[in-house]
């Protein structure tokens, strides 16, 4: 029989591993009304330590805590409402425990909320709470100032963004700054762009050999990623800050996410060695990082790589790896991928020519410039039936399936 339990006792039995001992101690000062006690409690339970799993008994434990105003309890009972575990799913109820234990300190509670407040009605998930950019900030600055990583990233972005009565560049890159030292890994990359802020968001082509003179484009392609709300594509640039040791401190924060498997990182860290900003210009580990954020999916990567290919721009050329990693960044709606595989169907580069696919390939790269053009011209070459086929194919396509090629 125990005498005289203590918290302290029971956090001693955990830390020890001791959960059975632990979980004996916690429940007799739970069962006094200790909401410490009753808060840990659940969250053994939630856990399956030293007792079984049981959302059910974590949800009783976390609630009588919450009623006590325990902040972490308030959360965590927010938190189950929200995925639906020991209670029935309720997002309205999960928002009132969040904003609760927001308003009793919880950082997390207050980045929650901050969330909630940033999406409004634009949430998948029904919170009952529209859209208040500016309350968002104030809930993702209370988080951040405590220390929150993701609350100091969302306010940095906010800052670089100027919404919610935000817009200040040295207070983005001060909040990206702090939770990139945490290891925040879009904060990383963030702090990265907005030192070196001549990374192109979207494919930097004059680099490579290829050039556009239009820098705004209407977009009319199918599932087209490159364009804004406004529909159209735009080549961003930033002030251009050509201090080194800025480039350099670029090179760090995306050398840590890029290392971490980050692919969009490795991309931005590719463009570094392929420009020789902040190390020295090196090609070939531009491609290796280029390829890494590749084969980790990144449409931009893939498209690169695939014109460095095509073009031997300091690697050696190789029709049938530029092909293929066009037809990848091809099958993400990027239509310069689309653009440049057509091209290469057309004219044979690599590979047997085939006019009905280079039809499909510029019929779903119609932003792209003279892209009509060479889609008539592909036309041309094609039987009424051969063209009524290409039409439907390209028509039906959406993006993220396999390009709907024929005799391929």
């Amino acid at each position: 029989m125990l005498r005289g339990p203590t918290f302290q006792g029971g956090v001693d039995a955990y830390d020890a591993g001791d959960y059975e001992m632990a979980a004996e101690i916690f429940r007799v000062l739970a069962d006094e009304g200790n909401p410490k006690a009753q808060y840990n409690l659940g969250e053994m339970y939630a856990n399956g330590r030293g007792v079984p799993q049981d959302n059910g008994e974590a949800v009783k434990w976390y609630r009588l805590a919450a009623e006590k105003h325990h902040a972490a309890a308030q959360h965590d009972l927010g938190a189950m409402y929200e995925r639906g575990k020991g209670v029935p799913q309720d997002y309205a109820e999960a928002a009132e425990w969040f904003r609760l234990a927001a308003e009793n300190g919880e950082a997390e509670a207050q980045y929650m909320l901050g969330i909630m407040y940033s999406l409004g009605e634009w949430s998948s998930r029904d919170y009952g709470i529209p859209q208040d950019k500016e309350e968002a900030a104030k809930w993702y600055r209370m988080a951040a100032e405590q220390g929150h990583a993701d609350a100091q990233h969302s306010l940095g972005s906010m800052h670089e963004q100027g919404v919610g009565g935000l817009q200040s560049d040295s207070e983005a890159e001060r909040w990206y700054r702090l939770a990139a030292e945490q290891g925040n890994t879009r904060a990383q990359i963030h702090l990265g762009k907005l030192l070196d802020n001549k990374i192109p968001r979207h494919r930097e082509r004059g680099g490579l050999a290829k050039d556009f003179s239009t820098k705004w484009r209407l977009d009319q392609s199918k599932g087209n990623t490159n364009a804004g709300a406004d529909g159209l594509r735009r080549e961003i640039w930033i002030v251009d800050l050509s201090e080194d040791t800025r480039y350099q401190e670029a090179v760090k924060w995306y050398r840590l996410a890029a290392e971490r498997g980050n692919a969009e990182a490795q991309y931005s860290l590719g463009w570094m060695y392929h420009r020789g900003k902040g190390v020295p210009q090196d090609y070939a580990e531009a491609a290796e990082w280029f390829r890494l954020a590749a084969e980790n999916g990144d449409a931009s990567a893939q498209e690169t790589l695939g014109l460095m290919y095509e073009d031997g721009e300091k690697i050696p050329q190789d029709y049938e790896e530029a092909a293929k990693w066009y037809r990848m960044a091809a099958e993400q709606g990027r239509i310069f991928a689309q653009y440049d595989l057509g091209e290469m169907y057309y004219s044979g580069k690599g590979m047997a020519r085939n006019f009905t696919n280079a039809y499909i390939l510029f019929n779903l790269a119609l932003g792209v410039e003279d892209a009509r053009e060479n889609r008539d011209l592909a036309a041309e070459r094609l039987t009424p039936d051969q063209l009524a086929e290409a039409q439907r194919l390209s028509s039906q396509w959406e993006v993220g399936e396999p390009l709907p090629f024929q005799g391929d």
